[in-house]
């Protein structure tokens, strides 16, 4: 979660600073352009570099039940 956080919180800036370059030095139309294409290269990034966590759709074993020594810590009522 802190690195999607992080990569959305951050393109806040980059994205506007972008956006306002390619409108201002071509045109609205290339403003679109840059973004879908910046876009699809986050999201292939992603796909490449990512690896799912979530224990029903990824690759990892589900955690095992907490422990207390050799005890296993039951619910308290």
């Amino acid at each position: 979660m802190g690195v999607s956080r992080m990569w959305r919180d951050s393109d806040y800036a980059v994205g506007a600073v972008l956006i306002g370059l390619s409108v201002g030095l071509v045109n609205a139309e290339a403003a679109f352009y840059v973004t879908a294409g910046l876009v699809f290269l986050s999201g292939a990034v992603v796909y490449v570099r990512m690896e799912e966590t979530h224990p029903e759709f990824g690759t990892h074993e589900p955690p095992a039940p907490a422990t207390a020594g050799n005890k296993t810590v039951a619910a308290e009522d």
